[in-house]
């Protein structure tokens, strides 16, 4: 998907997700990271929105540092302590740092529209997690959550 889609969904982000558990997805996310020992420190979130998740996160005592296609939903994220987010492509980054778990809340996988795309990000993933980091990929929108949690290293 190209930016600019990106760019226009970010007008409408927060209208269409108003009514979302952001609350209560946090806190199924942190229990899923505490399973897998991960109970603070570094969290990368791939396609961080408008930011609602890491905030809460980070309220949680976690650092979460998003990377978000869209410049304009990064220019509309929320800012906390804790959170930080830059514009990125999730195939591409390069970040000079590892977190101890590398996140992909819901839908965000299913944005690659090649297999070559699928694998960047699982690779980018695995590039940016310290040795025994932990990476959770959750799909599911409006529907219960379907966990899937990869312990890498």
């Amino acid at each position: 998907m190209t930016s600019s889609v990106f760019n226009a969904y970010s007008r409408y982000y927060d209208l269409l997700y108003r009514d979302k558990d952001y609350d209560g997805e946090a806190l199924y996310v942190r229990d899923l990271l505490c399973r897998h020992r991960v109970v603070d420190g570094e969290l990368l979130e791939f396609g961080s929105g408008t930011g609602k998740h890491g905030c809460l996160l980070a309220g949680m005592g976690y650092r979460v540092h998003g990377i978000e296609r869209s410049a304009d939903m990064v220019s509309r994220s929320i800012s906390c302590e804790g959170f930080t987010c830059e514009q990125g492509d999730i195939c591409t980054v390069q970040l000079d740092r590892s977190f101890d778990a590398v996140l992909s809340l819901f839908h965000v996988v299913s944005y690659q529209t090649t297999n070559d795309d699928v694998l960047a990000v699982f690779n980018r993933a695995a590039e940016h997690l310290t040795v025994g980091g932990c990476l959770s990929s959750i799909s599911g929108i409006h529907q219960p959550f379907m966990p899937n949690a990869l312990k890498l290293g």
